[in-house]
């Protein structure tokens, strides 16, 4: 059926329906409406629209996101960006936003003004509209394809209506976010609401500065690491030269101690030694000598001459002696 509103009733139901959902009438809405039946002799049937409920579309916003939220949890895909490690240091950026977007200045301004070297690569994409949920897609698809060169992914947007940022409640943008194999940043624009993208990323922010700030404390507390343990590195490194160097002077009177003793035992051997060596040789010349006296007085006991003066004598015949 044919249903009209006329701009008196309209100025003030749309500004009460804006006032309670955020959003303004458009096409696309699901809508509770009050009508009255007309019939007009010229016009015909048509239904006269004098009063809107709010609640219900609310409602319909709600169920909507109930059921995303279902639907990522019986995946199984709901925890898994959030159980994804954060590199550290975190300092290679890939973000997803519009480059227009007063929140992506928001953001580089804060990234700018800290004094780490912070390396920043826009994925530029529609964040309203109806073309916003493919762009954004497109755009993580991008970083998922180029993820060793950074460490976590931002996803910026300012403020908006709640029908703005309900397109971060859709199915798509959820299940890309939470299988992206990067940890995502979720810094959209809203203080009061929740949206599932922000349930399914691994740090959510309520804006694109408090992301920048968030990025620029972790440096912060990286740095403070890094300066606890160059101190702790270097009051170890002190400790263990002292250690090693009094270790050293022990092993170095052990040594001392020990050649003395090893010099001491081996003079001590070769007194011995010596000693035996003279007392050996002695012994060794009066064997002989005694050895030398037996065999000369053999040889002497058995010279021809005392053996023919003993009466011996040499028989030849034909010049050659008998035996």
């Amino acid at each position: 059926a044919r249903a009209v509103i006329w701009k008196s009733a309209y100025l003030p139901m749309a500004s009460m329906f804006e006032a309670a959902t955020g959003a303004t009438l458009r096409a696309g809405l699901r809508v509770l409406v009050r009508v009255v039946v007309t019939y007009h002799e010229i016009y015909g049937f048509s239904l006269q629209i004098i009063d809107i409920d709010p609640r219900y579309t609310l409602g319909e916003i709600e169920r909507r996101r109930r059921e995303t939220i279902a639907r990522l949890q019986e995946e199984g895909v709901w925890d898994m960006n959030r159980e994804l490690e954060l590199n550290r240091p975190t300092l290679r950026i890939a973000i997803v936003s519009s480059n227009t977007a007063a929140g992506y200045q928001d953001f580089i301004n804060e990234i700018r003004r800290s004094t780490y070297r912070f390396n920043t690569t826009l994925f530029s994409s529609l964040m309203q509209g109806d073309a916003a949920e493919e762009s954004i897609i497109s755009a993580l698809h991008a970083i998922a394809e180029r993820e060793e060169e950074f460490d976590v992914v931002a996803i910026i947007r300012g403020g908006g209506s709640t029908s703005d940022l309900a397109l971060f409640d859709s199915y798509l943008i959820a299940s890309y976010v939470a299988q992206v194999p990067l940890p995502i940043f979720a810094g959209i624009g809203h203080d009061k609401d929740t949206s599932v993208a922000d349930m399914v990323a691994h740090t959510p922010l309520k804006t694109p500065t408090a992301v920048a700030a968030w990025l620029t404390e972790q440096m912060a507390c990286e740095m403070a690491w890094l300066d606890d343990a160059a101190h702790t590195l270097s009051d170890m490194a002190v400790v263990a030269v002292q250690r090693e160097r009094m270790r050293l002077e022990r092993m170095m009177s052990d040594v001392e101690r020990d050649t003395l003793r090893a010099l001491d035992r081996e003079q001590t051997f070769l007194k011995m030694t010596r000693e035996q060596l003279s007392f050996a040789v002695e012994r060794g010349m009066e064997r002989q000598k005694a050895f030398l006296n037996m065999a000369s007085e053999i040889v002497e006991a058995r010279s021809p001459e005392k053996i023919l003066r003993l009466g011996f004598a040499v028989v030849r015949c034909d010049g050659r002696a008998v035996t």
